[in-house]
This record gives C-alpha cells, sequence and structure tokens, in this order.
C-alpha cells in the first residue's frame, strides 16, 4: 500500500489518517461506500486483528450504555441535578461542571484576593464587580466556539450518511478521504468517553476495543451493505451522543446568559 504523508492530527493508534491510496484518482468524485472499500482493501486487515470478544464489547449498542448515566445507576439522580445523564469526556466537562453563580462568586473572591493592598476602595469594589461578568463571557465564548464545532460534526455525519445510502458521488475523493478520518477519529473519541465509563474496563480492554472498531469499519470478509450498516451504526452513535451534548451545554448556557446580565451594566465603556 502507497501512502503520502499524514494530512490530519491523529489521537489513536487505529485511526486510519487521512492518505492517498495507489491507484486512486483522489480529484474524481467518488462515494463514500467505494472508498470505504478500498480502504479496507489498502488495510488488509487480517480476520484475528480482534478477538470475538473485543469485536461484541466494541458494538455501538454496548459502547452506547457507557455514553450516558443509566436510570439504575447509583449517580443517576445527581448527575440529572448537575448535567442530566450525558457522559463528556474531561476536555468538554468545563462546560456544565461549574454553575455560573459559583464562577461568579469564584472570580470576585480572586479579584478580591488579588486587590487586597490597593488602597483605593472605589476602585477595587469596580474591579470585583467587573469580574465576574469577564468571567462569564469567557465561558459563553467557549460554549458558543465548541457548539459551532459540534454542529459541524453533526452536519458533516448527515452529509456522508445520505452519501452512504445513494450512488451517486457528491465530493471529490480529497476531500471523501479527509471527512472519513474525520468520522474515523470522531468514532474512536466516543468510543474512548464509552469505555472508560464501563466497569471493569481496564487499559488491556480499552485498547482491544480500538483494535476491533477498526475491524469492524475496515474488514474485507464483508459485503458492501454489511459494512455500510457498520458505518451508519457508528455514525449515528457519535450524533446521538453529539446531540446530548450539544443539548446539555445549551441549557447550561441559558443560566450562565442570565447570570451574566447580572453584572454586564459593570463592563459597560470598560476597555478589558
Amino acid at each position: 500500500m502507497s501512502k503520502n504523508t499524514i494530512i490530519t492530527p491523529i489521537e489513536f493508534d487505529q485511526v486510519i489518517p487521512a492518505q492517498e491510496l495507489a491507484g486512486v484518482d483522489y480529484g474524481r468524485r467518488m462515494v463514500f461506500a467505494k472508498l470505504l472499500a478500498r480502504t479496507a482493501t489498502a488495510e488488509a486487515l487480517p480476520t484475528d486483528y480482534a478477538t470475538a470478544a473485543e469485536l461484541a464489547l466494541a458494538r455501538p449498542d454496548t459502547l452506547q450504555s457507557g455514553l450516558y448515566v443509566l436510570r439504575e445507576d447509583s449517580r443517576y439522580d445527581d448527575a440529572q441535578l448537575r448535567f442530566q445523564d450525558v457522559i463528556f469526556p474531561s476536555q468538554e466537562f468545563g462546560y456544565i461542571a461549574r454553575s455560573p453563580a459559583d464562577l461568579a462568586r469564584h472570580a470576585k473572591a480572586e479579584t478580591r484576593k488579588a486587590n487586597a493592598g490597593n488602597p483605593d476602595r472605589d476602585e477595587t469594589a469596580q474591579k470585583i464587580q467587573r469580574s465576574p461578568g469577564r468571567a462569564l463571557i469567557n465561558k459563553i465564548e467557549a460554549v458558543d466556539a465548541v457548539q459551532v464545532q459540534w454542529q459541524h460534526r453533526r452536519q458533516l455525519l448527515a452529509s456522508l450518511a445520505i452519501d452512504l445510502g445513494g450512488t451517486y458521488p457528491h465530493y471529490k475523493g480529497k476531500n471523501l478521504e479527509l471527512r472519513r478520518a474525520e468520522i474515523d477519529q470522531a468514532i474512536h473519541q466516543t468510543a474512548e468517553v464509552a469505555a472508560y465509563n464501563q466497569v471493569g474496563w481496564n487499559n488491556d480492554i480499552v485498547e482491544g476495543v480500538h483494535r476491533a472498531i477498526k475491524l469492524h469499519l475496515y474488514r474485507t470478509d464483508t459485503t458492501v451493505e454489511a459494512r455500510i450498516f457498520r458505518w451508519l451504526s457508528y455514525m449515528k452513535m457519535v450524533d446521538r451522543h453529539t446531540r446530548a451534548k450539544s443539548q446539555t451545554v445549551t441549557d447550561a448556557h441559558k443560566f450562565t446568559v442570565r447570570e451574566f446580565q447580572k453584572y454586564e451594566s459593570y463592563l459597560e465603556n470598560v476597555l478589558f
């Protein structure tokens, strides 16, 4: 197999990065199913690349349970109060972990501490009142940015699902390959969240699950219909989780904006 240099970042060893395979004209349009078949053939994964147990654990319906706090889980009531029932990766948990009121109190306390030696009490008081607004604006802007990313992901998933269900080529091969790599990564990222919420799963099991996902996606001993079904199943898992995260953050965003309005007047005509 002939590949060019990697042109998209990867986080998991089992993600196949965007590449150019020998004998494929990436300047022409092609359907997604054909690209997946070419990629599977090029990778030529052996059937024992993952065990039967790993393949079972890596099924979307199995992973799905690790993406949400189920009603029978002891954490369910607390989850409903704090972040509903959606599991967030650690790098995204900050969008919902701290309440806006708590963030405002923390900003005030830090500003008061930082200005303890300032003899100008009026200036200190004004800084203290402005600090929550600035902290809340930063959170609002961060949430807006991640929502754009999630919207892009959902639009991409929807467009590729349509492509998988049809025969008309919508994308040139080069652009389609970039999209394949992006969705491949999104599947593994979502599986990573699910895996670490599963009881008793150690690092070896998680690594096996990633291998199994790769085999599910790119095995050659399968039909076109079966490959499409597996991809659509994983894409549905990612889309559902992305939609759930987005809705949870949207709800949290409303409370942040409401809290910000209490301090908005202190920021008027003030240079940051």
